[in-house]
């Protein structure tokens, strides 16, 4: 993800390898987190836990999506990733840009046409979870 470019409702994917004082991957004593922060160093997220990617495959790897809602603005985003394995503390640091547009409400999943006898709604349900209404939809 290293370098990503996205814009406002869509979702950033974030993974991370957690290994051990020596570089080897090791699995933490608890779950890595993630936080995100700004250009000017303001968290955006802190300290999210992640969930395991398939344990009995790969040691150690840690992945979720985090959906760009309207907190997030166009610029730069560092993501510090961090976990424990008995004294030790890892981190990992990957950045990001949100580019101008979107909408941070999300991308419509799903939709349909309710029919009034006054007008015509279409109504959406968005990636973020809410639902939008229009009227008078024309193709």
């Amino acid at each position: 993800m290293e370098g990503g470019r996205y814009h406002l409702g869509e979702e950033v994917l974030l993974t991370v390898q957690t290994k051990n004082s020596s570089g080897t991957p090791t699995a933490p004593d608890s779950a890595a987190t993630y936080s995100i922060y700004n250009a000017t160093g303001t968290a955006i997220v802190a300290n999210k836990k992640m969930p395991p990617v398939d344990k009995s495959v790969t040691t150690g790897l840690f992945g979720c999506g985090h959906f760009l809602s309207g907190d997030f603005s166009e610029g730069q985003y560092t993501v510090l990733y961090k976990w424990t394995i008995s004294a030790f503390n890892g981190e990992e640091i990957e950045k990001f840009e949100v580019l101008p547009g979107g909408d941070g409400s999300g991308n419509c999943i799903a939709m349909a046409i309710l029919r009034k006898p006054h007008t015509t709604y279409v109504v959406r349900q968005l990636t973020s979870g809410k639902i939008a209404a229009g009227r008078n939809p024309r193709v």
